[in-house]
């Protein structure tokens, strides 16, 4: 876009890679039926949602900061699919950046991007163009990605009354 500031679709595309993971942007979050044998209950699924969209908040403000755009996400959404699932979903080139945690939570982020969606937040980041994945565009990818986890984590933190850090990538 001419002022600045990215599309719906391209926002989706650089937070959260596969479209197929996370369903429309635009549609409202609902929590969907546990799988058969297992998952969560619906109420569970809600306080999940209720904490996935506020660290989705916090890590688009920190993500425009960073390439310094506009970034805004709206009713992001959260869909149960098993690690198979997920996976078969997947097309194309991705990138895959995992944050874990070092102190107040147990687990790890990952984010999965689109190979050109990947390079255009590099490139942001560095004031250039070109599209091209170098070490140096992948480590300033996995430099953003801690930096929104941190932000996240710090809304979290807020959150649940604990300290809550990050291992940088």
């Amino acid at each position: 876009m001419s002022d600045g500031s990215l599309s719906q679709e391209e926002i989706d595309a650089l937070l959260m890679g596969a479209d197929d993971l996370i369903g429309s942007p635009t549609a409202t979050a609902t929590a969907p039926s546990p799988p058969p044998g297992g998952g969560l209950s619906d109420a569970e699924m809600q306080r999940f949602l209720e904490v996935y969209r506020m660290t989705v908040e916090a890590s688009s403000g920190t993500l425009g900061q960073i390439i310094t755009k506009n970034v805004r996400i709206a009713n992001p959404q959260a869909v149960l699919k098993s690690p198979a699932d997920a996976q078969a979903a997947q097309t194309g080139r991705l990138v895959y950046v995992k944050i874990d945690y070092s102190e107040g939570l147990t687990g790890e982020n990952v984010f999965v991007f689109k190979a050109e969606d990947a390079a255009k937040i590099a490139d942001a980041m560095m004031g250039q163009s070109g599209g091209q994945l170098t070490d140096v565009a992948l480590s300033a990818l996995a430099e953003a990605v801690s930096q929104m986890v941190g932000g996240s984590g710090t809304v979290l933190a807020d959150k649940f009354g604990r300290t809550i850090k990050n291992i940088p990538p």
